[in-house]
């Protein structure tokens, strides 16, 4: 006899309509005295541990065992987005044990549920489906015969483009005499007029079959969201059935208490947070909610929610400095291909659940103003080898309604470092960021915030990821008292080298001044852009500010990163003003003009 406390646990062995024959030869069949049926969904949910892609759903199925012998309890109306090689069973009831475990799966013929006169209207519709695929694929048709015209013009051009190139190339074989004859300065004349005329037909032509081409795109591009729009449910008479079938074996009469686990998809959380600041006292808190959604098919009523982070994937924020490069001008080619990528996503589920708890802190929040604030509930933490599930304190009802829901899951209290930042030729303000340890035991996922400023909404900022002992950065949004004035560069225009090297010679002044209008003393960093060149011919020179080498490991300020922008790290008292002076050249040879591209700069947030 099975003790109260025991619990058993088997695999599920997936069964579909091919098997219903052979399932009537089975022990199964004959050995069950009964069969008691459930349906999934009026079963009361256990526990919900959601995933970031995925949630893992326990129900529980309470029965009454009447008589000593094989019973069947059998779950029906399983959900049509559950995984079913992850189904567990376990058991708790005296004298009961679990001797098989079956996921059945067939095909029932449904009653129809449509009119004669619904009938006709779908098949009216049907029609008008296949008149606009037709369409469709008609005007793909024409669009890739333009394309086809497109690249012969190009081709065109090539060839001609290389026979005068053949001709310059000969001519400089021939002497000076040969070259003035008539004969030879009536067909080059000849030739540079056909050769002009048939340059100006083809750019013609090309451009009148460019606009073409895009006129064919915009009119595919609208006939694929009319045929997504008339899109027909295909018609079905047949729906699959989903069953999960119980073999129990008793020895005595009894209840019996199953808990029924299983993955489904179509579920999800994600992280969110608001960040309050107190300027006064110098602390911050971080409010830590989980937004829940889903659409699985079947409601999770009053279930124990538990957040796992065991898929571990910007207003107000200072803008980063690209890399600018200059290098020689080159005229674009005309080219009628385009390239394509595609994105992969792909997903890691891992992580247990029977872990050590810690038990959290609750703290209060700092903008309420009450004699006793109403705290914030704390999710107990469970850590695991490679993840983090969160237990939220209360149960919650989450639909199936693809809408999020938010549950609390921490208030963290921090100390932390507050300092400034600008990239004055991008955005000329001074952005506030707050710099602390994660000391709590609370991980953060990449996610949006909205940030409180004593007890004032500011702005939204976004919270990279950041593991409990982690230093972590997050901004807090411009802050006016800081102003910041960037004048327009001035240029100079002159020349440098010797008379038979002389080259263009182009410098560059800029001003920077920052204003501390805050009661305390501000540290800011200020970041320009130092042009970097790729050309052996361009040369780029700081002329100031003077970059000190670094000396014995110690960063020298100002220093050029690794960007090639300069960084300047302040202290400014309160008050007071400073001011920034850059100054740069770039020479280049005179016959030759320069571009600027610019290049994303590294994603260091």
């Amino acid at each position: 006899m099975a003790s109260d406390e025991e619990t058993i646990l088997l695999h599920v062995v997936v069964k579909d309509s091919d098997d219903e024959a052979a399932n009537e030869q089975q022990p199964r069949g004959s050995e069950k005295s009964s069969t008691l049926e459930y349906v999934t969904c009026a079963c009361p949910v256990r526990s919900v541990v959601v995933f970031l892609d995925r949630a893992e759903v326990c129900r529980t199925v309470e029965a009454q065992i009447e008589s000593k012998g094989g019973h069947e309890i059998l779950l029906k109306s399983l959900p049509s987005t559950i995984d079913e090689e992850s189904i567990r069973v376990e058991g708790l009831g005296a004298g009961v044990s679990i001797t098989e475990v079956a996921f059945l799966k067939r095909e029932e013929k449904s009653e129809p549920l449509s009119s004669p006169e619904d009938d006709a209207d779908r098949d009216e519709k049907e029609d008008e489906v296949e008149k606009q695929k037709a369409s469709l694929k008609t005007l793909r048709g024409e669009k890739e015969a333009v394309t086809g015209q497109l690249l012969r013009i190009e081709k065109q051009r090539t060839a001609l483009n290389e026979f005068a190139d053949n001709i310059v190339v000969q001519a400089k074989g021939h002497h000076l005499k040969e070259l003035v004859s008539q004969d030879s300065l009536d067909g080059i004349r000849r030739f540079y007029e056909m050769h002009e005329q048939q340059s100006a037909a083809l750019d013609k032509e090309m451009l009148e079959l460019t606009e073409k081409e895009k006129d064919l795109e915009e009119k595919i591009d609208i006939a694929e969201k009319e045929l997504k729009k008339r899109q027909v449910t295909p018609r079905s008479d047949v729906k699959e059935i989903r069953e999960l079938s119980i073999l129990l074996h008793a020895e005595e009469r009894g209840p019996v208490e199953l808990h029924v686990s299983y993955v489904v998809s179509n579920a999800k959380w994600s992280p969110t947070y608001d960040i309050r600041v107190d300027s006064t006292n110098k602390e911050m808190q971080i409010v830590y909610f989980g937004i829940i959604e889903q659409s699985t098919g079947e409601d999770w009523k009053d279930a124990k929610l538990s957040l796992s982070t065991a898929l571990p994937s910007v207003g107000g924020s200072a803008p980063e400095l690209s890399t600018k490069h200059l290098k020689f001008y080159v005229p674009a080619a005309v080219n009628s291909s385009f390239a394509f990528s595609k994105s992969v996503k792909r997903f890691n589920l891992g992580g247990s659940f029977r872990r050590k708890k810690k038990k959290a802190l609750v703290r209060r929040s700092v903008d309420t103003d009450s004699e006793e604030e109403i705290q914030i509930p704390q999710a107990a933490v469970i850590e695991g080898i490679t993840s983090t599930t969160y237990e939220i304190e209360h149960k919650s009802t989450i639909p199936s309604d693809k809408k999020g829901h938010k549950v609390s899951v921490a208030v963290i209290p921090m100390k932390p470092e507050f300092k400034h930042e600008t990239v004055p030729r991008l955005a000329a303000h001074a952005f506030l960021k707050a710099s602390a340890k994660n000391k709590s035991q609370y991980a953060f996922l990449p996610g949006q915030a909205n940030v409180f400023l004593d007890g004032n909404f500011v702005t939204k900022s976004y919270l990279n990821a950041n593991s409990p002992g982690e230093d972590f950065e997050c901004s807090l949004g411009a802050d006016p008292a800081v102003k910041v004035t960037y004048t327009p560069f001035r240029t100079y225009h002159g020349h440098a080298g010797s008379i038979m090297t002389k080259s263009s010679l182009v410098t560059y002044t800029q001003s920077i001044k920052i204003h501390n209008g805050r009661p305390d003393e501000c540290k800011i960093k200020v970041s320009d852009q130092l042009p970097r060149s790729t050309e052996e011919k361009i040369k780029v020179k700081l002329v100031e500010p003077e970059i000190q080498k670094a000396d014995h490991g110690v960063q020298p300020n100002p220093r050029m990163n690794e960007s090639n922008n300069i960084e300047w790290q302040l202290s400014i008292k309160k008050g007071d003003t400073r001011e920034l002076a850059f100054k740069y050249s770039v020479e280049s040879p005179l016959n030759k003009e320069v571009e600027e591209r610019t290049v994303p700069p590294p994603k260091s947030r």
